[in-house]
């Protein structure tokens, strides 16, 4: 039998005062828990200044801690941040390159923070090794892995595209230059590719025939991630919540994010004389605490404020209470390789108004309302619907929630992800 490993280097990034796990950090501890849990995999982890690969306890991925990150922290320890060199060219990348490897040096030297439940190194010989991390860190332990062992085979997941879109997803130059790079190195060593949706698929074919992308990093399938949202730990408490009625924005809202679309939806209402019925509109994510400045980088949308509230890094636990408060979630993104936020409200019953740009209708299906992304008069109809057809609202959440048997769970989602890996590689 092909021994399976499932990394979870990604999840060891994260960062001394981060309080909620990226969409990215929790898929990876979902495949983790999913998998070793199930007796298909081992859990490993890659330190980079070391450049070898332990093996993870089992029990680091106890479902009641899973999104715990101080536990996360304590099991997994942190991992030193390591500067993606693929942003930048000729004498800034030497600088940078010589400066990383003279701090790594030291780095290795002092005695390291390993995790509570890292052990003794592992030999990934003849196994599958699937990471689902970013890019970077994609790259660094599959090249790795490569490196200590050249018959081990590496499956890596593709969120999405993004960084090849450039500006229009507001994406800088040097980082979609680094995302190439790292998928390049990543598929000439002879990794394969699952992606998370078929757009994402699709926009990594049409990638590779405009030369965006190196052929060896054409997807071999795409399976979409799943919609659960995973109860908090047992005892949290969620943060108090803003008072209802409102419309919950997950996520920063910023860049391809779009969300001052809602914002100018509001606008419109509320210069058409509808502000006074309008719910509040909830930003939850990494969003601050000043709703001013928010405002004020989203394009100027003071007026709106009095109409804004912001939950800055919401707790696993306050945002499901989030999400179930809400009446509904909108969702404008212009730019998605998924759409975790449209998966776990439908998971949750909550009503959703989305983008029906790029993957969203993979996620949504007929259970979302979809809008155009750059029409806000569109999405100002649904929003003062919302506030005004209270029938409407409820026969949507009646839907939702009768529907729930048919999302995907993470168990139903890793277990497609391993069978790929495995079965495809033989």
């Amino acid at each position: 039998m092909t021994r399976l490993f499932v990394d979870v280097t990604e999840v060891s990034a994260l960062g001394r005062k981060s309080e909620e796990l990226t969409g990215v950090q929790r898929t990876c501890l979902e495949f983790a828990y999913e998998l070793v849990t199930a007796g298909r995999a081992t859990a490993v982890v890659l330190n980079p200044l070391t450049g070898r690969f332990r093996s993870v306890a089992p029990w680091a991925f106890e479902l009641e801690h899973l999104y715990a990150t101080d536990t996360v922290r304590e099991r997994l320890g942190l991992l030193p941040k390591v500067r993606s060199l693929g942003k930048y060219r000729g004498a800034k990348r030497a600088v940078y390159a010589a400066e990383q490897a003279v701090v790594g040096a030291i780095r290795a030297a002092l005695p390291q923070r390993v995790g509570t439940a890292v052990g003794d190194p592992v030999d990934l010989a003849g196994g599958v090794l699937l990471t689902a991390a970013n890019f970077e860190i994609a790259r660094r332990v599959g090249l790795r892995a490569k490196a200590l062992h050249p018959d081990v085979q590496v499956v890596a997941v593709l969120y999405d595209t993004i960084p090849l879109a450039g500006p229009a997803a507001g994406v800088s130059a040097g980082f979609g230059r680094a995302y190439r790079e790292a998928y390049r190195a990543l598929g000439r060593s002879g990794a394969r590719f699952i992606a998370i949706s078929e757009h994402t698929r699709q926009e990594a074919i049409a990638a590779i025939a405009g030369d965006g992308l190196d052929p060896s990093v054409r997807p071999e399938a795409a399976i979409l991630l799943a919609h659960e949202f995973r109860d908090p730990t047992p005892g949290s408490v969620p943060a108090p919540l803003p008072n209802a009625p409102y419309l919950l924005s997950v996520g920063a809202p910023t860049g391809r994010k779009n969300g001052k679309l809602t914002l100018e939806a509001y606008r419109r209402l509320i210069g058409a004389g509808h502000g006074t019925d309008l719910p509040t509109l909830v930003f939850a994510g990494r969003v601050g605490s000043d709703p001013g400045a928010l405002l004020d980088r989203l394009g100027g949308y003071r007026d709106v404020e009095s109409h804004v509230r912001l939950v800055d890094q919401p707790s696993h636990a306050t945002l499901k209470a989030l999400y179930l408060a809400a009446d509904a979630l909108v969702f404008p993104s212009l730019y998605e390789g998924f759409g975790l936020p449209v998966g776990e409200a439908l998971w949750l019953g909550t009503p959703v108004l989305a983008s029906n740009a790029t993957s969203i209708p993979e996620v949504g299906g007929d259970l979302v309302t979809y809008f155009d992304p750059t029409d806000a008069d569109a999405l100002a109809a649904l929003i003062r619907r919302t506030a005004t057809d209270r029938t409407w609202i409820d026969d949507q959440r009646q839907r939702v929630v009768a529907a729930h048997d048919t999302l995907r769970s993470w168990s139903q989602v890793a277990a497609s992800y391993a069978d790929q890996a495995v079965g495809a590689g033989r």
